[in-house]
């Protein structure tokens, strides 16, 4: 089979695939796409009474703070919790079918990133409803942070689906160090206000937010130099 034989087949399975997922999840359910972004917007509800009215977080647009970044850490924990079991599950069709078993996990985080990227608008409209609005630097930053996000998750999930079929216990471990991890990360809060009570930790965080920036820059500019030369 050539290459580009091979190209077209792993397409289409990713493609049927990522339309069986769809189909199992949302089977015989009333509301079908919505629970998925009812599930996270009502923990932005939650977070927002017990953090904002309850202890009186003093964050500034709270409930956009956490709006634009729920929906990607649901992409993030639903990928890495999922990826787990994903070979075991579907061990039967990898015996049947004559399938690059990487496909299973892309596939699974292509689902996810699509739930992610349908959401996008909801994070908009709050973003509208707080006097915030898109720039044209999202036409480039957008794919730049998917393509970042999406490598990253992708090989998280394939490391644990590999590792957990000779470890258990690695399915239970993962749930618990995502958990841990939702609350240990700078998503219910700002990480301004822990890092302004240690000056040397708050430089070291400076430092790193200025290597990433120019990280970022860089390879825009790259990105932009590569398109020119397509065109």
């Amino acid at each position: 089979m050539g290459w580009r034989r091979r190209l077209e087949y792993d397409r289409d399975l990713i493609r049927v695939l990522i339309a069986k997922e769809l189909r199992v999840r949302y089977r015989n359910t009333v509301l079908g796409y919505a629970w998925s972004v009812l599930h996270p917007l009502l923990f932005v509800l939650v977070y927002y009474l017990v953090f904002k009215v309850g202890l009186r977080f003093s964050t500034e647009n709270y409930a956009l703070f956490l709006i634009s970044v729920i929906f990607a850490w649901q992409w993030f924990a639903n990928s890495v919790n999922s990826s787990c079991n994903i070979f075991i599950s579907n061990a039967d069709l990898i015996k049947r079918v004559p399938l690059p078993q990487h496909l299973l996990v892309l596939a699974m985080v292509f689902n996810n990133m699509i739930h992610f990227v349908l959401a996008i608008p909801i994070v908009v409209l709050f973003m509208l409803f707080f006097d915030f609005y898109p720039t044209l630097n999202w036409f480039w930053a957008m794919p730049l942070l998917l393509l970042v996000q999406f490598l990253l998750i992708y090989g998280v999930s394939l490391t644990l689906a590999t590792y957990n079929v000779y470890l258990r216990d690695l399915e239970r471990l993962t749930v618990i160090f995502t958990m841990a991890l939702f609350f240990l990360s700078p998503i219910i809060f700002e990480l301004d206000h822990v890092l302004q009570n240690d000056p040397r930790t708050q430089a070291s965080a400076e430092k790193g937010k200025e290597s990433f920036e120019r990280s970022v820059a860089t390879l825009a500019e790259k990105v932009t130099e590569l398109v020119g030369e397509l065109k």
